[in-house]
């Protein structure tokens, strides 16, 4: 009996032991991005309370990757955690980046930020996790010690569900939603060769995304803080129409139409089950008025939550709550302002509304949609309040002038 109570020790601990090293890497990593936080809270920097809740919120990695969640959950994970690893073990490797392919160069792109990155180890996930986490809880407090962040955001992108998952995995995703609020933050201090630098970053890791600045920029030029320039919105809608028949408009759409095929099949077809039949043919887009109800029917497929479209579980529910919980919040911060600003309401809405009509032409996947529709609310969200606080600023030192 003792021989055989040995032998089922011998094997739990063969079983575990590859559990507890990985458990020890990762609280090393945790305890080493810790003392970044202990430093700014010595330095005076934050207080005891924001020091408390920053080591509290960088746990939250370990609530995924196979904790509550499995990592096939979000499998482009194991493409971030594998590059990372080779260029950690082979530097020289990152002189091959720039001959890669534009689908691989933007994951070895990223890979290689993780690589050089202080992570103890990338024998799970959760040692890139724990870095994103870091550098998200680090950007609140930037953005919170300059003004940019008041109390009410600060607690709203602490809870959200969806920004607590996406910037506590090993995706890139919370590198694209730092990458758009920094590019708003350097816009209104008007610093644009830091700016400069988003973009190509951007460019490389997400061009979609681009379009999101493209859209502000363009709106913030027409919509003005307490008018819209009806002349240079006529001279681009003139200039937008009289392109549409210089631009050979059939191939733009077919470039649209194989991107938006591919999603397609990942999510119905080929990709996903080589019995699917279910056919592309009823969901190509065009320059025509048969388009639009394929239009409005991709668009609602993006905005609806995924329980509404009949899916069931904690997850659809966790995001139907987070779907009223942004409806509430909205209207509880218009309520709190003094005066809104039509105009800028206005615009920021025009930014999110055009973002996700152009994106949800592309994705079907609802884990998918989350991932794009992610970026942009915060984008949205971060920049109204910005663009609020500076027009505030301007009507007050007007005021003081007068």
């Amino acid at each position: 009996m003792e021989i055989f109570r040995q032998i089922q020790l011998d094997n739990w601990w063969l079983t575990n032991l590859g559990f507890i090293y990985q458990l020890i890497y990762d609280l090393g990593t945790y305890f080493l991005l810790s003392l970044i936080f202990i430093y700014l809270y010595k330095t005076k920097i934050i207080g005891i309370n924001v020091l408390y809740l920053s080591l509290l919120f960088l746990l939250t990695p370990f609530l995924f990757n196979n904790s509550f969640f499995s990592w096939g959950m979000l499998p482009d994970q194991m493409k971030y955690l594998n590059n990372a690893y080779l260029l950690r073990e082979n530097p020289e490797m990152v002189l091959d980046i720039p001959g890669k392919t534009t689908g691989h160069k933007k994951v070895w792109i990223v890979s290689a930020i993780y690589a050089f990155s202080p992570i103890i180890s990338f024998e799970t996930f959760k040692g890139i996790s724990l870095f994103n986490r870091a550098i998200f809880l680090l950007t609140l407090i930037f953005f919170s010690k300059k003004k940019y962040l008041d109390n009410y955001n600060v607690i709203l992108f602490l809870i959200l569900p969806s920004v607590t998952l996406y910037t506590s995995v090993a995706l890139r995703e919370n590198l694209i939603i730092l990458s758009l609020l920094y590019f708003v933050y350097f816009y209104y201090e008007k610093n644009y060769s830091l700016n400069l630098l988003v973009i190509l970053f951007l460019f490389i890791t997400k061009p979609q995304m681009l379009a999101v600045i493209g859209i502000f920029l363009i709106l913030n030029a027409v919509i003005k803080q307490d008018k819209i320039n009806y002349k240079l919105f006529s001279i681009l809608f003139v200039t937008f129409y009289i392109s549409v028949y210089i631009i050979d408009i059939d191939t733009l759409f077919n470039s649209a139409n194989q991107m938006r095929e591919g999603f397609f099949r990942e999510e119905f077809g080929s990709y996903s089950s080589v019995s699917a039949t279910t056919d592309y043919s009823s969901q190509m887009i065009d320059f025509s008025f048969s388009t639009i109800p394929v239009i409005i029917k991709s668009f609602y497929n993006f905005i609806a939550p995924p329980i509404i479209k009949g899916e069931v579980g904690i997850l659809p529910i966790i995001h139907l709550f987070e779907f009223s919980f942004l409806i509430f919040y909205a209207f509880f911060r218009m309520n709190l302002q003094e005066k809104v600003n039509k105009y800028i309401l206005f615009k920021w809405f025009l930014v999110l509304l055009i973002s996700y009509l152009l994106h949800s032409l592309i994705v079907f996947n609802n884990f998918t949609i989350l991932r794009y529709k992610l970026p942009i609310m915060m984008f949205v969200i971060f920049g109204y309040f910005v663009n609020v606080k500076f027009n505030q600023l301007k009507n007050e030192n007007s005021s003081r002038y007068n």
